[in-house]
């Protein structure tokens, strides 16, 4: 057996080229690992030098494009692929991910087909080296949320985008993958435009899968191998001269694709307008009981009001992978504009190129100028056209069926608060002007307010009879003359600048406001 050494040139340990030659031995060590290239020896030392290096020994193989060779057929290079993703889906079960994929880091090695060079390995527990803003994997094949932010980026799916492309520059014969998303009806990317195999077409949906921008939205390391599994699957032996049923078959296989994704727009609509409809649900259910309860409580001073409002909303989204969005917002209109408060029922869905959609419920209190009161809100992701997405709806709208009671009660209270403060800012009001101050008060509640007319704080309050509502106030300079029914009296500061209360006799006030009294009594104030 050939051995190839690999010797590390640096020998600061704290340099990133040696933590990471060290974290590849660790790896290896973890071993064995199937259908990987192994090492037959390693040299690890704490403190490297020139004399005692670091390095690894292993043996010698083909990288995959040598062995392919130029020559190769549209069949072996799948098989390939296919070998590759299954040892990385086997990794990928234990969390380790390589994060490094090219076509020189893939072999042949005696007859097998091994995944090669771990320096980028990452499993969980590892130490992370990745600084923040630091690209990391292979230009060309790397995928954009490595380059973006590599240190917080899923590697699993990055690592489906990475095989996807080397897939594609195999396939094709290029030397370097195009860029982006590889799109089924993109004429640049398709595989049936770059080589002549008559099944190419049945791997185009394969590569525009597993290169989606959203990581989630790519398939697993082991739903890609399962993939090409199936497209290997050997077709039927040839039936003898081509006929016309032959050529016909032929045209739809090419077509197929185009007319395929025409075909899975409009049914990502109908079958996204049926989740709708059932969310919808919620609200037709809702609808009779909010209408009554927007008749509870009856208009104020002949104002119109109470009731529903129902809005509907929907469009294209500004975002690329957004196809349409959808919400309708039921609202519990208060009795009057005075009743500055609301409750809002809304369902939404939001929905995606790629047939994925996400579901949204909420109930919100509105009390005065205040932000909304979120009382509910649910969100649900799910696959269009699905048994899964159809109960997931069905689900949120039973949440909101469900909610719907205590939320109600909610918002009575909160009715209840407003038609309070509306009551209480219709009661009259008394004021008077002394020579300092201003006396105003809520004749009923009986609290007087003192204010300085300098600046127009407060400087104290005053009860001149608890539960006996006023019926006149007058100032004399900086004291006040209250009345009550038969009650009377004078509030002023006493020595010690407290607001005090003298009462008097029913008698000493007739026609005039009687004189001051040289003697206090008791009195509540403050």
């Amino acid at each position: 057996m050939s051995i190839a050494i690999k010797e590390l040139k640096t020998h600061q340990i704290q340099r990133e080229p040696y933590q990471r030659f060290r974290d590849e031995v660790s790896f290896h060590i973890q071993g064995p690992h199937p259908g990987v290239l192994p090492i037959l020896d390693a040299n690890v030392p704490e403190s490297p030098s020139r004399s005692d290096p670091a390095w690894l020994a292993m043996p010698i193989a083909e990288t995959v494009r040598t062995t392919l060779g130029p020559d190769s057929t549209l069949d072996e290079v799948v098989d390939a692929v296919r070998v590759y993703a299954a040892t990385l889906a086997r990794l990928a079960q234990g969390g380790i991910h390589h994060r490094d994929l090219k076509p020189d880091n893939l072999f042949r090695l005696s007859g097998a087909w091994v995944v090669g060079d771990f320096g980028l390995v990452t499993w969980p527990g590892k130490q992370a080296l990745t600084e923040p803003g630091q690209k990391l994997g292979p230009a060309h094949y790397v995928a954009p949320e490595m380059v973006e932010d590599p240190a917080r980026a899923d590697a699993g799916p990055a690592d489906v985008w990475s095989l996807a492309k080397v897939l594609w520059v195999l396939a094709s014969g290029q030397n370097y993958p195009l860029p982006g998303h590889f799109r089924i009806d993109d004429p640049s990317t398709v595989l049936r435009n770059q080589t002549s195999h008559p099944r190419a077409a049945g791997l185009e949906a394969i590569l525009e899968q597993a290169t989606r921008i959203v990581p989630s939205d790519r398939p697993t390391m082991e739903e890609f191998a399962k993939e090409l599994e199936m497209w290997s699957t050997p077709a039927d032996p040839a039936r003898g001269p081509a006929s016309v049923e032959d050529l016909i078959a032929r045209v739809h296989a090419i077509t197929a694709p185009a007319v395929a994704a025409a075909q899975e727009r409009t049914d990502l609509r109908r079958e996204a307008s049926a989740l709708a409809g059932r969310l919808r649900a919620a609200h037709n259910t809702l609808r009779p009981t909010m209408e009554r309860l927007g008749r509870v409580f009856p208009p104020s001073n002949g104002e119109e009001g109470g009731g529903l409002i129902l809005q509907g909303l929907g469009g294209k989204s500004g975002r690329r992978d957004v196809a349409a969005t959808w919400s309708e917002s039921l609202t519990l209109v208060p009795p009057s504009p005075q009743h500055k408060v609301g409750l809002t029922v809304d369902v939404a869905w939001e929905l995606f190129e790629t047939w994925d959609i996400h579901l949204v419920v909420g109930m919100y209190l509105r009390s005065g100028a205040d932000l909304p009161e979120v009382f509910m809100l649910e969100t649900r992701d799910a696959r269009v056209g699905t048994e899964h997405a159809s109960r997931t709806a069905d689900s949120l709208a039973q949440m909101v069926v469900d909610s719907f009671a205590a939320a109600a009660n909610r918002y009575a209270d909160l009715l209840d608060a407003e038609e309070a403060r509306i009551q209480s800012s219709r009661q009259p009001r008394l004021e008077s002007a002394g020579t300092n101050y201003t006396f105003q008060t809520q004749p009923e509640a009986g609290v007087i307010t003192i204010i300085r007319r300098a600046d127009g704080s407060v400087d104290g309050h005053a009860i001149a009879w608890l539960g006996a509502p006023l019926t006149e106030i007058r100032a004399d300079g900086d004291r006040l003359f209250v009345r009550a029914g038969d009650k009377q009296g004078w509030i002023e500061q006493n020595s010690a600048q407290n607001w005090v209360l003298a009462p008097l006799r029913p008698t000493d006030s007739e026609g005039e406001v009687p004189e001051h009294p040289n003697s206090e009594t008791s009195c509540r104030g403050g």
